[in-house]
């Protein structure tokens, strides 16, 4: 992974997890460091997989 010193700020960056919650904390911090184009895939690989990616399997997380 590159360092963040050596990203293009210009660039289109996606953040996405499974339920899209650690993606906004992700966003926050890339839009604090001066990126201007941070997108989050809006309730995460689970909502895709409902919504958008119908043959993309849906998985549980095991709550410990």
């Amino acid at each position: 992974m590159q360092e963040i010193e050596q990203m293009s700020r210009q660039e289109s960056i996606c953040h996405f997890d499974h339920t899209g919650a650690k993606s906004l904390d992700a966003a926050a911090y890339f839009q604090g460091h001066a990126f201007e184009n941070v997108k989050v895939l809006r309730g995460g690989i689970d909502a895709w997989s409902l919504e958008v990616g119908f043959k993309l399997p849906r998985y549980h997380l095991e709550q410990v």
